[in-house]
């Protein structure tokens, strides 16, 4: 049978499969137009960029001086292919030297899988763009990049459903990958992720300007949140958490593993230092609830429920052991 006659979804299926073992892929859209057509937006899919020369490759060659685009930081950046599906997008960075044009390179590269959707989903007939569905980041920032301010337009331009931010190092090796400059913007950032459903967060300090304060910018989930985790953190209060599971009220699931209050070298954040927090609230405090004197039976009823959701939904695990020199992983 001759695959141009096949219906659209069944030769759509047959191509996927193709691209998932053919040894070059491109060279499947390479055989005509119309399986150029199927081909490429299946093949936009799923983006891995695995090294700085590959972002810069991916980001440069986005450059475009047709009139259909945007313009991101001055130049005009030319769309991949729609993607009904939405974009699986993996940026995989190793640690070491920091580049100062990553999170240029960065934000121009999730432009072009994103900025457009709507303008191309018109000029396609068989399928519709969703932009960047899940984006996973496995990468150092640093201190002394002068480009940290373009981490807030890079990833506030999307919308995604998942979220995976952790740095490059060993499970087992506590590093803080997400520096407390790059977790603000970050924040600040996902209060445009309404679509937001699974949240993974690993490596980062929430101490800002020298102060305990994460507070200040918990991680703001949208209200559709289902999945929370964050591994190996500092700074990060019982305030805070208790914040996050009181205000998400999709959130199934807090998981913290190896979360700190203050530095790596003090307490542990333990489930029962959220629930402490709860029964000793009083109206008005750092969780947002109404605790005040003289509305009774309501209130103490209020507590009881909120303990139910925290022990309900909370889990705190301790994966790794702190030591001088090095860190060991518990049995």
């Amino acid at each position: 049978m001759n695959i141009y006659t096949l219906p659209y979804d069944l030769a759509e299926h047959i191509i996927e499969l193709s691209l998932s073992i053919h040894p070059i892929p491109s060279s499947i859209a390479r055989v005509s137009s119309t399986w150029a057509e199927i081909a490429l937006p299946l093949l936009h899919e799923r983006i891995h960029l695995t090294s700085l020369d590959r972002l810069r490759l991916f980001a440069t060659h986005s450059r475009s001086k047709s009139n259909s685009g945007a313009d991101v930081d001055g130049e005009h950046v030319r769309p991949l292919r729609c993607s009904a599906r939405g974009r699986e997008v993996e940026i995989r960075l190793p640690g070491g030297t920091p580049s100062h044009g990553m999170w240029a390179m960065i934000q121009r590269a999730l432009a072009r899988c994103q900025y457009d959707a709507r303008a191309l989903a018109s000029n396609c007939k068989t399928r519709c763009c969703r932009g960047v569905r899940e984006l996973r980041l496995c990468l150092h920032s640093h201190m002394n990049d002068p480009n940290l301010s373009l981490v807030y337009p890079a990833l506030s331009q999307i919308n995604p459903q998942v979220f995976t931010w952790k740095g490059p190092d060993p499970e087992h090796h506590f590093s803080t990958a997400i520096i407390s400059t790059a977790a603000n913007a970050l924040c600040k950032a996902m209060h445009h992720w309404s679509a937001l459903q699974s949240l993974h967060l690993a490596n980062i300090s929430f101490l800002h300007d020298g102060e305990e304060l994460p507070d200040a910018y918990p991680p703001s989930p949208s209200p559709g949140l289902i999945q929370l985790t964050i591994s190996q953190a500092v700074f990060m209060l019982p305030g805070s958490v208790l914040s996050i599971v009181l205000h998400s009220r999709a959130l199934r699931s807090c998981r913290l593993v190896d979360v700190y209050q203050h530095s790596i070298w003090g307490p542990r954040l333990r489930l029962g230092d959220v629930e402490k927090l709860v029964g000793d609230c009083e109206r008005g405090d750092g969780a947002g609830h109404d605790c005040g004197e003289g509305r009774g039976d309501m209130a103490r009823g209020m507590r009881v429920e909120d303990l139910k959701r925290v022990r309900r939904v909370l889990r705190c695990v301790a994966r790794t052991e702190r030591l001088m020199g090095g860190d060991r992983e518990l049995p």
